[in-house]
């Protein structure tokens, strides 16, 4: 089993600079789980935003499941210190079912998952750390249409949230394709685990 891990850098690494190594072992019946449940939401009526606040930590890992009311839905992402920020302060890199990359720079949201009709499910891990910009990665899924004759669609994206005072404590999935009447839908929901 490996019992050691060694970053490298060819220039001097900064003060603060962390590796941190989790892991499991199936045959153990004691431990302490890491990961600690910070909040979740569900929602009990549709809804265009789905909100969920928590008390903040250095590392967190963000999972949300949403469908739409309607026919369409493009569940995009926000986050935020005290209030959900929907200035420019956002950049991000993102592709769909392995494209050529695209890039989005000073901009009011996250991408989340690719639009569309159906169930949308997402992972998202963040860098928390207060007096630096917040690095993240997600992934998604779309179900792309009932039945086993219908591929799902993935998304794959990295992104910063700018802001550099104090830590995120607020996290939002939005949908971002408010036509015909299109909400998220009942049960749609977020939840968010983090540790220090």
């Amino acid at each position: 089993s490996i019992t050691s891990f060694k970053a490298t850098c060819n220039q001097t690494m900064a003060l603060g600079s962390e590796v941190v190594i989790l892991g499991y072992d199936p045959s153990g019946n004691t431990g302490t789980q890491v990961w600690e449940e910070l909040g979740t939401t569900t929602l009990s009526s549709s809804s265009d935003t789905l909100d969920v606040s928590f008390t903040a930590k250095k590392y967190l890992m963000i999972k949300w499941s949403t469908a739409p009311t309607g026919s369409d839905a493009n569940p995009n992402g926000r986050c935020g210190i005290g209030s959900i920020d929907t200035g420019s302060n956002y950049a991000k890199r993102e592709n769909s079912n392995g494209g050529t990359d695209s890039t989005g720079t000073t901009s009011s949201d996250l991408p989340t998952s690719i639009a569309g009709a159906g169930k949308h499910y997402g992972t998202i891990f963040c860098v928390n750390t207060s007096g630096q910009e917040k690095l993240m990665i997600g992934k998604s899924v779309r179900d792309g249409g009932t039945g086993a004759g219908s591929a799902p669609d993935r998304k794959e994206w990295v992104a910063k949230y700018t802001v550099t005072s104090g830590q995120i404590n607020r996290w939002q999935i939005f949908n971002g394709s408010d036509t015909g009447g299109n909400d998220l839908a009942i049960g749609s929901t977020i939840s968010v685990w983090g540790f220090d």
